[in-house]
């Protein structure tokens, strides 16, 4: 796992990442690169977090090689580098053959229907008793189903005659006897309209383009690809344009519960928890004044019982009450918090951005999970006078005894 920061205001950008990566969910080894430079001339920079691969190919190579394909030229915003970026991927056919691409999927639907299989709580399941259990998904599903939009109009139909045969090879190694029907809506549902879970790389982009003096952050999460095309989200929510209406900002990423606590002045766990609190206990009361008030106006105990129908439905009062309580959080602690950045110079900011990563890897060190937070920190910092400086950055060799690879670096 990871943690990832960045830090804006209209002196310059700092991004810092811990080291840490899991292997095989168990083993922690302290040694992974997240932060690149994605020019060696222009004022620009990338992150990963989560899965490191794009379809068992590293981004770092990927990233590497549109460095080298970018050379010297340079893009009017950081936003035309973004765009770029996946237009070379996808021009260089995200870097697989379509055999590798269907094989890479065919594994993804096996590890979801054996995820879906694990999670059900019948004790020795019949097939009946498994299909029952995916067409309980499926209702849940199709509530809100809408082909995301890379996809264009991929139907249900298309999705089966692209991919019959790893349907039902995904099916047939289960040894149960699945409704083939509701597999392919179940994959189609999963893969196509919504996401699973959390297999995706995070990317953040950062910097600076050519005709910018104040820099930009985008986020995407880059998940599978499928009939030849790249499964990617753009999280608009955490995007960052540093201009006048913008002048400071704090975007965490991947393992964020830490600094969100800091920011927000209240740990998102304990906020989730005080809202379900809230709700129960308004339910409590609505239901204790419907009984007591049954026997004498049957008609003001029915519309009280309809609005805890409607509370616990769509959280009407607890939903208000949630968006007050954060906006006076806003206003009173995060907002003159990150107002507090505005006037940080570059240094502060490395800083910053590093203290952040630490303290959330103090808190994964003490706690009784595993340290996946850690390791040695690399912070960058991106201003549109110097570039690119690396305040701190790890090597995997001595650097003393490697001078050509910086001479080799320097003249490519």
């Amino acid at each position: 796992m990871t943690a990832i920061v960045g830090v804006l205001n209209k002196h310059a950008a700092a991004i810092a990442a811990d080291s840490a990566v899991t292997i095989g969910g168990t083993k922690v080894f302290n040694s992974a690169n997240k932060i690149f430079a994605l020019s060696k001339r222009a004022p620009i920079a990338i992150a990963t977090y989560n899965n490191p691969d794009l379809n068992s190919v590293p981004w770092e190579i990927i990233i590497k090689e549109y460095r080298k394909k970018l050379a010297d030229s340079k893009k009017g915003t950081l936003k035309e580098y973004v765009d770029d970026f996946f237009e070379f991927i996808r021009l260089n056919n995200y870097f697989s053959t379509e055999d590798e691409q269907r094989e890479f999927l065919k594994i993804k639907f096996c590890t979801y229907i054996d995820l879906c299989l694990q999670e059900i709580t019948i004790a020795n399941p019949t097939d009946d008793d498994i299909n029952n259990d995916i067409e309980l998904r499926l209702i849940k599903l199709r509530e809100n189903r809408s082909v995301r939009d890379c996809f264009g109009e991929f139907s249900l139909d298309d999705f089966q005659a692209n991919f019959n045969t790893e349907i039902e090879f995904a099916i047939s190694r289960t040894g149960k006897n699945l409704d083939k029907d509701k597999i392919t809506e179940l994959l189609y549902s999963v893969f196509v309209c919504n996401i699973w879970g959390n297999y995706y790389s995070g990317l953040v982009f950062i910097g600076y383009g050519e005709n910018e003096i104040y820099p930009s952050l985008f986020s995407y999460k880059s998940y599978t690809i499928i009939n030849g095309t790249l499964h990617l989200e753009s999280c608009t929510n955490e995007d960052v344009i540093i201009g006048q209406n913008c002048t400071a900002a704090i975007r965490p990423f991947a393992q964020r519960d830490v600094m969100d606590t800091i920011i927000f002045g209240i740990a998102p766990i304990v906020q989730s928890v005080h809202a379900q609190i809230f709700k129960n206990q308004l339910t409590s009361i609505l239901n204790d004044l419907a009984q007591q008030i049954n026997s004498s106006s049957t008609e003001a105990a029915e519309i009280i019982r309809n609005k805890i129908s409607e509370e616990q439905m769509n959280g009407g009062i607890t939903a208000n009450y949630i968006a007050q309580a954060n906006l006076l959080a806003n206003n009173t602690y995060m907002q003159p918090f990150v107002n507090s950045t505005i006037s940080l110079n570059i240094e502060d900011l490395a800083d910053f951005a590093e203290s952040l990563i630490k303290l959330t890897a103090v808190k994964r060190k003490i706690s009784p999970d595993q340290p996946t937070v850690g390791g040695p920190i690399d912070v960058m910092v991106i201003s549109k006078g110097d570039g690119i400086i690396w305040m701190k950055r790890k090597h995997y060799f001595d650097p003393n005894l490697n001078h050509h690879f910086f001479e080799n670096y320097n003249h490519q």
